[in-house]
């Protein structure tokens, strides 16, 4: 398993990915923020936005249409994509790459 973050205490963390609509407030704050090296900002993993979506709740927000785009049937996992996200540039890993965490829909288990 490849490890990209070391907690605190020392203990790696298995995986981070970072969710952020372009006009979620809270987003905008720290994964989204711009200029992120002047202000020491430093995300770990890689980072997807979509584009021209506003709010932060993650049910109404970013789940359902995480759905709407990736949800195939009854089919495992995602369609393979990152959509409705896009890779942020300057993000860990290949630009092409679908989120790990679209994989899990309909009970898929992730490589």
């Amino acid at each position: 398993m490849t490890h990209i973050a070391t907690a605190a205490d020392g203990r790696p963390v298995p995986w981070i990915e970072s969710f952020g609509n372009e006009h979620d407030i809270v987003a905008r704050l720290g994964m989204l923020a711009p200029r992120p090296e002047q202000w020491g900002i430093r995300i770990d993993g890689p980072r997807y936005e979509r584009h021209g979506a506003w709010g932060h709740m993650l049910n109404e927000h970013y789940l359902r249409e995480i759905e709407r785009c990736q949800k195939r049937g009854r089919r495992p996992g995602g369609d393979g994509t990152a959509a409705p996200y896009e890779r942020v540039a300057g993000s860990v890993e290949e630009a092409d790459q679908a989120p790990r965490l679209f994989g899990y829909i309909n009970g898929g288990i992730p490589d």
